[in-house]
């Protein structure tokens, strides 16, 4: 067993434990305030950015503010509703199907993370040690294929030159 073993066995279990807590009515709520937050950006973010003036930092906040003001709005809202109809506790179905979409979503993060090793070091033939002899790995290696099935692309590694080669490379 490898440390990415115990990453992988940690992550999925705290979002197992977290999701039974929440169960899957708040999870969902949580979803669909994330969605919110990025419609939010995506309605007003050209007009609001440029309040902020040039540059990157300016932009960049106020895109963060227009997420965090659409995700905190429908979270509170939809928190209400949730409340309202089902109650402040999550009944034991709510918190058995919570703790399964906790694990999936724990299998996603994993795979995500796994994607992010393999792009990292250009291939799976070159992983290091406790990423290449993760026993855990033929678990999370379906959910990266899936990831890169629905769109998530391989980059292509940046090659920085130092100025001395640039150099050379301009003599020749």
């Amino acid at each position: 067993m490898t440390s990415f073993d115990l990453f992988i066995i940690v992550t999925m279990g705290l979002s197992v434990l977290f999701a039974w807590v929440r169960g899957l009515s708040r999870e969902t709520v949580t979803l669909l305030a994330i969605g919110a937050g990025i419609f939010t950006v995506q309605l007003f973010g050209t007009g609001f950015s440029s309040l902020f003036g040039t540059g990157v930092a300016g932009p960049l906040i106020a895109l963060a503010l227009l997420f965090l003001l659409g995700f905190a709005v429908a979270s509170i809202g939809l928190e209400l509703v949730v409340a309202r109809i089902w109650g402040r506790d999550p009944s034991r179905p709510d918190r058995i199907a919570g703790a399964v979409f906790g694990l999936v979503r724990g299998w996603f993060l994993m795979g995500l993370a796994l994607f992010a090793v393999i792009q990292f070091h250009a291939g799976e033939k070159d992983l290091p040690p406790p990423f290449g002899n993760a026993l855990l790995i033929g678990l999370i290696k379906p959910a990266t294929n899936l990831l890169e099935r629905w769109g998530l692309e391989d980059v292509d590694p940046v090659v920085i030159e130092s100025p001395d080669t640039a150099a050379t490379a301009e003599r020749n």
